[in-house]
């Protein structure tokens, strides 16, 4: 399971820093 949690985790953090570099630096880090 931890296998799964990890893959999740880095597809949510390419996703995350794919739309921060859309947004821009203003955009605030949740």
């Amino acid at each position: 399971m931890s296998l799964v949690v990890i893959l999740w985790r880095l597809r949510i953090g390419c996703i995350w820093r794919e739309l921060s570099l859309q947004f821009g630096p203003w955009h605030p880090s949740l």
